[in-house]
């Protein structure tokens, strides 16, 4: 689907398989600013699966006779920006709850996803 003033790709969609066999897939776009905003998380497996509504932080566990619905006491965004802004003030990054390398291991992913994109072939990394 082409968006006029839209110079990236309307959607992409990275399939990844993970060393214990188990397979995720992150799909992304930039076409629906006006009808879709947000991040999800859905984890499915045997017996359970697990949604965060993202940026709504409601956390939903899906049983097989039975639905948990868990509400955030904070904005769980705001308060990541809280750490993130107050480890540059002061130079701490104690509190931030994502290591440095684990970054890294997203950027390496990220690359991995654009290279596959751009030569239409499986790359697998270390991460």
């Amino acid at each position: 689907m082409d968006v006029e003033g839209f110079k990236t790709e309307d959607i992409s969609l990275v399939t990844l398989k993970f060393k214990n066999g188990a397979i995720g897939v992150v799909l992304s776009t930039c076409a629906s600013r006006r009808t879709f905003t947000g991040t999800s998380l859905k984890i499915i497996a045997k017996n359970v699966v697990v949604e965060h509504g993202g940026h709504s932080g409601i956390l939903k566990v899906y049983y097989d006779k039975e639905v948990r619905e868990m509400k955030p006491s904070v904005d769980s965004y705001l308060e990541e920006d809280k750490v993130f802004i107050n480890a540059v003030a002061t130079g701490d990054g104690s509190a931030i709850k994502s290591p440095y390398h684990d970054a890294v291991k997203t950027l390496e992913v990220t690359i991995a996803a654009n290279e596959s994109s751009k030569k239409n072939q499986v790359i697998t990394t270390a991460a």
